[in-house]
């Protein structure tokens, strides 16, 4: 019955083959990854109501790293994630990174592009080994627009400028990969 009901509000249609002692059930869904290919984060609006709810804090208790010295990038990028009810830690390096990621993992890793070099890879890759698809967003200095797609290996990048109104939802489609 929970599944039914999980598929109805999702529109995924669901058919029932009972057989003696066992019930199957076939999910059909409407998109498929191939078709989400190229979203957007401008395609992901967060103030639209969803089926668990309709609150901006849809990603509560999740934890996140950020990965800069830039102190004012780092308060703007906290002050975006506790918005949404994240918890919300920092280091100035990627090197640090690794050692605190080694200790305690973070859900998302949110990282100065400064600061994506060899050793960031090398811990982007030990946290793909975890985790298949750990989220990662990258914050652009430059005039970049806000880049995630579905079916990307890369991180999604957010512009620095653009912090407050692209990073949720950015945030919040990395995250639903990993999920």
């Amino acid at each position: 019955y929970l599944v039914c009901e999980l598929a109805r509000l999702l529109g995924v249609t669901v058919d029932r083959v009972r057989t003696p002692g066992q019930l199957q059930l076939v999910l059909e869904f409407p998109r498929t990854v191939r078709e989400l290919d190229g979203l957007t984060a401008m395609e992901v609006d967060m103030d639209m109501p969803s089926p668990i709810g309709d609150s901006p804090r849809v990603l509560a208790g999740h934890r996140a790293l950020i990965i800069s010295s830039d102190v004012k990038l780092r308060e703007e990028v906290k002050r975006v994630c506790r918005d949404m009810g994240m918890v919300v830690d920092n280091v100035p390096s990627s090197a640090l990174a690794a050692q605190r990621c080694a200790v305690d993992a973070p859900d998302v890793l949110i990282v100065d592009e400064r600061f994506n070099d060899e050793r960031f890879a090398q811990l982007r890759e030990q946290m793909n080994q975890v985790r298949a698809h750990f989220p990662v967003v990258e914050i652009a200095y430059g005039s970049s627009p806000a880049m995630a797609s579905w079916g990307s290996a890369g991180p999604a990048r957010v512009g620095r400028g653009a912090l407050q109104s692209q990073l949720p939802q950015v945030l919040a489609l990395e995250m639903s990969k990993a999920l």
